[in-house]
């Protein structure tokens, strides 16, 4: 019986746990393109990953026409809002962008933000990690102002690099795209 009570007792503080974590930032819309099929809309689409991940820290992870499902890892350069007790912070963001084609329209999901800062000497303290909707980069205890600063920070940056993603998308297959908020029925 007691042994019943450690059990819950570690369950109820790994619930709260998880739960104080807040949920992964992520970032879709849907984008409508009424006059291209699938299949005209899918090959545009790999070209222009294939322009956007030119670099070595950027590859198509899947490639499946047949499901109309691109997926892509990717960085962008991360500078730290302030001085020079900031640079320890900049670094890169990875995240993975998903394309979903559909005739006449494409989904674009852009999610698993991750910070990593490029100070080797610094990685284990000032790398963020996973980017999520949380409030405060820490929930409890003593708030570094760099923390409190750059957290909401990288939050921004990773919805305007989003935003970005898009517009060029938008380009890319047409120029005169919808670009709709998601839904689950897209």
């Amino acid at each position: 019986n007691e042994m019943k009570k450690i059990i819950f007792l570690m369950l109820m503080f790994v619930s709260v746990n998880v739960m104080a974590q807040g949920n992964p930032l992520q970032c879709d819309s849907v984008i409508q393109v009424k006059d291209k099929n699938a299949t005209t809309l899918y090959p545009m689409l790999k070209a222009w990953a294939a322009v956007t991940y030119n670099s070595a820290n950027a590859v198509i992870q899947m490639d499946d026409p047949q499901n109309g499902i691109l997926i892509c890892k990717g960085a962008f350069k991360y500078a730290a809002p302030g001085g020079m007790s900031y640079r320890c912070i900049d670094g890169w963001v990875n995240y993975t962008l998903k394309i979903q084609v559909r005739d006449g329209r494409y989904k674009v999901t852009m999610g698993d933000f991750n910070h990593e800062t490029s100070d080797l000497e610094w990685k284990k303290t000032w790398s963020f990690g996973l980017i999520t909707d949380r409030e405060k980069y820490k929930e409890k205890g003593m708030q570094d102002k760099r923390w409190t600063k750059t957290w909401p920070d990288l939050k921004l940056k990773c919805e305007r690099e989003y935003m970005a993603m898009i517009v060029s998308l938008s380009d890319a297959t047409s120029g005169k795209s919808q670009i709709l908020d998601t839904n689950n029925d897209w």
